[in-house]
């Protein structure tokens, strides 16, 4: 075959590819491609009431508008944005999406549209990765047929649609294209595939950091299979190191925000960590036919499961290789490394369900690892590559026909089974928000810096501040992510007090100016109401924000300063061991205490050596702003025995303010009026609630911290 003819074959396997590929992407997503600029997909049911977008599409929808706009004004600090205010790397409390930004980047700048963006990024990251599929099935098999079915098999199915609004954890763009400059490595150990694998894995990364460690886990298992297994992958050992480093080199400079964010944030407790059950990846064997039957008269799209279309291929291409063993056209290694990485990340999906030790609990002191939550998504790396066995089981089963007509009957008939079982009926559009609407001149006028916040606020409210936010581009109290620093429960508590005055310091504290009033919930008359009643002017913003703009009335006057007691003499009293780090003068060192236990929170008691005025507490934190107490409970003795409430609260404020001024310094200063004491207590209010879902503010509220501990004493008497 001449140079020409082989590059025009070539040209017509991607382009056959690349035209399957966004034909499933549009299929999958139908009717989205009919309104692309103005509503996100919906999994609901096509011919049920229109519904709204979920809260992570609008989160979705922010990240690419943010990114976009960062990147064309500031692409070094793209991870400082105008979410979670005060905090800094806010980008990094999620996954940044900058690898999906960038291909739609041009897009979004000549139309500003956060939906459209949005929307063509799913599409192509659905469409890249039914052609990476392709090209793996037809890499390893040489079928073409094959290879679209797989496609269909990866991407028309419950597990991309069940998480259409997850773009995060939907595609593993670049993960079936990494297999196949992996599998071309090893054959040729060319430069070129070097550069092209490391950068595939990077790419993965930097699209998804879900799919990122998904690949990596996959990968992994697979190069110590070919290792085990092939001759050459042992001789490309040094062209896999390199690849493997170059990957490493271009994950890096995403991985510092991460880094910062874990450290700054003491990101060692996970919290709820969700698995998979180890029958999830099963199809419903036990009435395939009356379920089948079921999914063709309903058509509805299912959003979960394992499909009987996935497996079917599998096992009829090894019953096929069994019969007529042919050696030469089964690249068993590729194919046992490709199964290695399914069964990696499977056995990390489920954990502890599967009986064996749980590979999760083994990654989790990974710095960073404990923003991945939900280890039960590597079901769909999982669901992914078992669409290209499925290509891969086709092909046995093409190669063993003869006729041409059985061969389309059995493509034909897989692709429909596909799209009886995964639903043929088009889901259902949900309109967007408007996005297009200008600044309300009140709302233009505020200072550049003021930060606000929309009231009344819930899970559902944050996002759609948030996207809201991408018109008028100001700070953002309470917005939306992955990671809260401050818990939703704390926040929510505080805001939807308002105009109260210990809401009024939550929003100062914040650096908030001004709160956003909409109008379209219950509570709003409460607040506006209450709000003019204290003295406090509503103004009208446009109809279109169907909201109104409350400014914040100057801060009260601060107390006089108290004067820090000398330490000298002090002594720690409770705990009774561990206690140098509270007293030896270094914000490096920081003391933890437990909430929760037998006895009841931990406290910490210190004798002052005498009997002294005071008139607060500070709890120095150095860098560790969520140690800050939660809740707290400040007590008073002057023997020891008999112990007096000084200060309490069931909902402290967060330590914003010396966040902001310093955030390696950071300080809670808890003040109350003047008394006598010898001994000062304090520890959180009370245990909170064990149920995870539970509304109390303090859900979730495990240790709190001490780097140093001062008590201030009387104040000073202000000269008339």
């Amino acid at each position: 075959m001449s140079e020409a003819t082989a590059a025009g074959r070539g040209l017509r396997v991607h382009a056959g590819a690349i035209a399957v590929a966004l034909a499933v992407a549009l299929a999958e997503t139908w009717p989205l491609a009919t309104r692309l600029d103005s509503a996100f997909p919906s999994q609901r049911a096509a011919d049920a009431a229109a519904p709204s977008p979920g809260p992570d599409q609008l989160l979705i929808a922010w990240i690419h508008a943010s990114n976009a706009r960062r990147l064309g004004e500031n692409p070094l600090h793209v991870f400082e944005t105008n979410n979670m205010h005060p905090f800094w790397h806010t980008l990094a409390y999620s996954e940044n999406l900058l690898g999906l930004t960038l291909p739609v980047w041009p897009v979004h700048a000549a139309w500003k549209n956060p939906v459209l963006t949005s929307n063509l990024a799913l599409l192509v990251a659905l469409a890249v990765s039914a052609y990476g599929v392709q090209l793996l099935v037809i890499e390893l098999t040489g079928s073409r047929a094959a290879a679209a079915v797989a496609a269909v098999l990866a991407i028309y199915a419950p597990g991309v649609w069940g998480r259409i609004d997850q773009m995060h954890v939907t595609t593993g763009v670049a993960a079936a294209l990494a297999f196949v400059a992996l599998h071309r490595l090893i054959r040729t150990r060319r430069l070129r595939h070097v550069v092209a694998l490391g950068m595939l894995l990077a790419w993965q990364a930097w699209a998804s950091l879900h799919w990122g460690l998904f690949l990596a886990l996959g990968m992994v298992a697979g190069v110590l299979v070919l290792l085990a297994a092939d001759r050459d992958a042992r001789r490309a050992l040094p062209a896999l190191a390199l690849a493997a480093a170059l990957a490493a080199a271009l994950t890096v400079p995403l991985a510092l925000p991460y880094l910062a964010v874990a450290r700054e944030m003491d990101l060692t407790e996970r919290g709820m960590v969700a698995f998979l059950s180890p029958a999830a990846i099963l199809p419903p064997l036990w009435r395939a036919g009356a379920y089948l039957v079921e999914r063709a008269a309903s058509g509805e799209r299912l959003v979960s499961g394992t499909t009987l279309a996935l497996w079917l291929p599998i096992a009829a291409g090894l019953l096929a290789t069994a019969v007529a063993w042919r050696p030469r056209r089964v690249p068993a290694a590729a194919l046992a490394a490709i199964a290695a990485g399914i069964a990696v990340n499977y056995w990390y999906a489920c954990g502890p369900r599967l009986g064996a030790p749980p590979l999760q609990r083994l990654l989790a002191d990974v710095p960073g690892m404990t923003l991945v939550r939900v280890p039960a998504r590597a079901i769909v790396y999982c669901q992914l590559m078992l669409a290209v066995l499925a290509g891969c089981g086709t092909a046995a089963v093409l190669r063993r026909l003869r006729p041409r007509a059985a061969r389309v009957a059995v493509v034909v008939g897989l692709v429909a089974l596909a799209v009886v079982e995964a639903g043929w009926r088009g889901g259902a559009l949900a309109p967007a928000p408007g996005h297009g609407v200008p600044v309300p001149p009140a709302l233009a006028r505020l200072p550049a810096d003021c930060a606000v916040a929309e009231i009344p606020t819930d899970f559902a409210v944050q996002a759609k501040a948030l996207y809201r936010s991408i018109g008028h581009g100001r700070p953002l109290v309470n917005g939306r992510s992955g990671f809260y620093p401050v818990s939703p429960f704390v926040e929510t508590r505080h805001l939807n007090a308002f105009p109260s005055d210990d809401a009024q310091a939550y929003l100062r504290a914040a650096g908030a100016c001004a709160v956003i009033v909409r109008l379209d919930a219950p509570a709003s008359r409460r607040i506006l109401a209450a709000s003019q009643a204290r003295g406090l002017r509503p103004r009208n913003l446009t109809a279109a924000y169907d909201a109104m703009l409350i400014v914040l009335p100057p801060a009260p006057p601060e107390p006089s300063q108290a004067p820090r007691l000398a330490r000298e003499g002090w002594r720690i009293v409770e705990p009774a061991t561990d206690t140098a780090p509270l007293v030896d003068g270094s914000l490096d060192t920081l003391r933890i205490f437990r909430v929760r236990g037998a006895d009841g929170p931990e406290r910490l008691a210190i004798d002052l050596g005498r009997v002294q005025s005071v008139s607060g507490v500070d709890v120095s934190l150095g860098t560790h702003f969520r140690r800050y107490l939660w809740t707290y409970r400040v007590e008073g003795s002057v023997d020891g025995a008999v112990w007096t409430t000084l200060a309490e609260s069931a909902n402290a404020i967060p330590p914003f303010a010396s966040y902001r001024a310093d955030p390696t310094r950071i300080v809670q200063r808890i003040r109350f009026p003047p008394a006598r004491a010898r001994f000062v207590r304090l520890g959180p209010y009370r245990s909170p609630p064990r149920d995870p879902y539970s509304l109390a503010p303090d859900a979730g509220f495990f240790t709190w911290g001490v780097a140093e501990i001062d008590v201030a004493g009387a104040p000073a008497r202000r000269s008339s």
